[in-house]
């Protein structure tokens, strides 16, 4: 059986999947695997020449990371060691992906996402690229 010692979840916090989250915490006890959570999140706004006030980024970080880590406590609990971790960056495949290099990642899991019509002609789904570009295995939990 193969051996995924650390597994990353991606999550959004905007599209919630609580089956994604019962899904890994799930693979990883059946696996003895470590459990990383991760939402990758924009905390600026993409318009040249506006600045954000001091602090604004890390008060954003800390209360996703707050959401973030309540929700692995009412969903994972102590089912498996896991780690909540909140990322500033975009596009969310390339954060994703770096994490995962990062953490040394052996498994990627990624909940599919409604397709945004705009999102889907311009740039293709993330979950598509974190797919065609991970350097390690991933799994997509398709809605049901």
């Amino acid at each position: 059986m193969r051996q995924f010692k650390k597994i990353l979840l991606g999550i959004d916090l905007n599209h919630f999947s609580e089956e994604a989250m019962v899904f890994a915490a799930d693979t990883a006890e059946m696996r003895g695997s470590s459990l990383v959570v991760l939402y990758a999140h924009r905390s600026y706004i993409p318009i040249v020449n506006v600045s954000l006030p001091k602090g604004t980024i890390q008060k954003d970080e800390e209360e996703y990371k707050s959401e973030l880590t309540e929700l692995c406590k009412k969903h994972i609990g102590d089912k498996v060691a896991w780690e909540a971790v909140v990322i500033e960056g975009r596009p969310v495949y390339q954060t994703i992906l770096r994490a995962a290099e990062k953490l040394e990642s052996d498994l990627i899991i990624v909940g599919e996402h409604d397709r945004h019509e705009l999102d889907e002609i311009l740039l293709g789904s993330n979950t598509e690229k974190i797919v065609r570009y991970a350097k390690c295995s991933v799994f997509v939990l398709r809605k049901t």
